[in-house]
């Protein structure tokens, strides 16, 4: 059987060119064009942002495993 997964998320305008991006699970978060585009704010999230944020999750989270699998005494838990 295949696993199907499903990331639910909507980016609700609020204005200018401000908008929210949601999901069901996960708190919201304030997104809007780059600075350089007309009417572009600063300070907030880009969607280059996410998008490079995604590509650089996915990257660490295949080297942890990787070290998880290739040499687990690694893999300490700070109790302090």
């Amino acid at each position: 059987m295949e696993d199907k997964y499903y990331h639910n998320t909507s980016v609700k305008w609020d204005e200018g060119m401000v908008g929210t991006l949601s999901s069901p699970t996960l708190d919201s978060f304030k997104v809007a064009t780059p600075p350089e585009f007309p009417k572009g704010v600063p300070n907030t999230r880009l969607p280059e942002h996410i998008y490079v944020a995604s590509e650089k999750i996915c990257l660490i989270s295949n080297s942890v495993k990787t070290k998880i699998i290739l040499n687990p005494q690694i893999i300490t838990q700070n109790t302090n």
